[in-house]
């Protein structure tokens, strides 16, 4: 009788174990539909909170892709952000931490369509414990269906952003001279690039270190746009 007890006590325990660990972390606040321009950045933000009292680690990453030609998947955590190359990473999280961001990106290049893309966030150490999402970009070159013209941003978002071994920006002059600078979070410009084209395609593939940098547009000598990029070398 003591024998079937104790029996029955540890498989209680265990049963226990076992259905906690498939609810041990949550997300909450994902994006998985965004519609948009080309040539821009889709951000699908998220955060995970650890229902456990011990401190868990998670899996973050891209399962599969089914793009145009041009798009690509990244993803950033509290790790930082990465680059195409890298497809998954573990991060922390302490005990009954919440509120703990992570974001997928679908940079859009310069083909409209649609493209999904599976993305993952698992328990590092029972991966069957999981959770998978479908993200799926619908891009566009045109505001409207009776648009017949499309407007060119003078400078667009670098794509991909963050970017790990080089990444394109697009710009448009109306004069036919022109600069891009690069700075990085201190204001100091690390990178100047003459442009003689009224229009075209910049592509940098070398930076001083990985960090935030902020790239502006000048038309001439007039101050036009700027935007920030994120080198995850």
């Amino acid at each position: 009788m003591k024998k079937n007890a104790l029996i029955i006590f540890l498989f209680s325990i265990v049963g226990s174990h076992l259905s906690f660990a498939q609810n041990i972390f949550s997300v909450s606040n994902m994006k998985t539909n965004v519609t948009g321009a080309i040539l821009t950045t889709f951000d699908y933000d998220g955060t995970l909170t650890n229902n456990d009292s011990l401190p868990i680690d998670i899996e973050q990453s891209i399962i599969s892709t089914n793009f145009p030609q041009g798009w690509a998947c990244t993803f950033c955590n509290p790790n930082g952000c990465f680059g195409s190359a890298v497809t998954s990473d573990i991060f922390s999280v302490q005990a009954n931490a919440s509120s703990i961001p992570f974001t997928f990106y679908i940079h859009i290049g310069g083909n409209s369509g649609v493209g999904t893309a599976i993305v993952r966030m698992a328990d590092a150490n029972n991966l069957s414990d999981y959770i998978d999402y479908t993200l799926t970009a619908t891009a566009s070159n045109s505001t409207g269906v009776k648009d017949v013209e499309v407007t060119i941003e003078p400078l667009t978002q670098n794509y991909p952003n963050p970017f790990y071994n080089s990444t394109t920006i697009d710009y448009q002059l109306e004069s036919n001279k022109g600069s891009i600078q690069i700075s990085n979070m201190l204001g100091q410009v690390v990178i100047t690039k003459q442009l003689n084209t009224l229009s075209g395609q910049l592509i940098i593939d070398k930076l001083p270190s990985k960090g935030i940098y902020f790239y502006s547009l000048y038309d001439g000598n007039k101050f036009v746009s700027r935007k920030q990029m994120i080198f995850a070398k």
